[in-house]
């Protein structure tokens, strides 16, 4: 809740709203984890769910089956379900999940020299076209910005459309 509010959001006014359970994988197998997370998405039935980091937990063959079922659990329940991976997907080591996924999105560092910046990139977002490249992500004042410096003909991520800014920005705090 700490890390809520040093976000600069009001917790008391989000937690009707949103439910953190902070727990640690090392405790439980893959199997064991599933089923708590399918009990969690059955009692609480939420409209999404955020899973941070597995992958340094498990092995790579426990991961992406944990992955693919906490996938296909949200899909049977109508969840949203969001898997964060400390992999690097711009390698293609995670891709294996794709198929089961609907949008792929990959944060990273490009550090260059002295300079370190974060990066996007869209490498699938299903039923829809959507902008390839990569692209330099920036935070400020409490907003996230994503600029580019090319004429990208049109295509882009849905709130990218038809703009004709060469960025565009989106609040970081969504429920202010």
């Amino acid at each position: 809740m700490s890390l809520v509010k040093s976000l600069g959001f009001n917790y008391e006014k989000l937690s009707d709203n949103l439910k953190i359970i902070s727990m640690s994988p090392r405790l439980f197998t893959e199997g064991a984890l599933y089923f708590y997370m399918e009990k969690l998405v059955k009692n609480l039935k939420p409209e999404r769910l955020i899973v941070d980091s597995l992958a340094r937990h498990y092995d790579e063959e426990e991961f992406l089956e944990l992955a693919r079922s906490l996938i296909l659990l949200c899909k049977k329940h109508g969840v949203t379900c969001l898997l964060t991976s400390l992999e690097d997907l711009m390698k293609g080591e995670e891709l294996t999940i794709s198929t089961a996924v609907d949008n792929t999105v990959s944060l990273w560092f490009n550090c260059s020299g002295n300079e370190v910046k974060r990066m996007i990139t869209v490498f699938k977002e299903r039923m829809s076209t959507h902008d390839p490249h990569k692209h330099t992500l920036h935070i400020e004042k409490g907003e996230v910005v994503i600029r580019w410096a090319y004429n990208w003909g049109g295509l882009g991520l849905k709130w990218w459309r038809r703009s004709s800014k060469p960025w565009r920005r989106f609040s970081a705090h969504p429920f202010q």
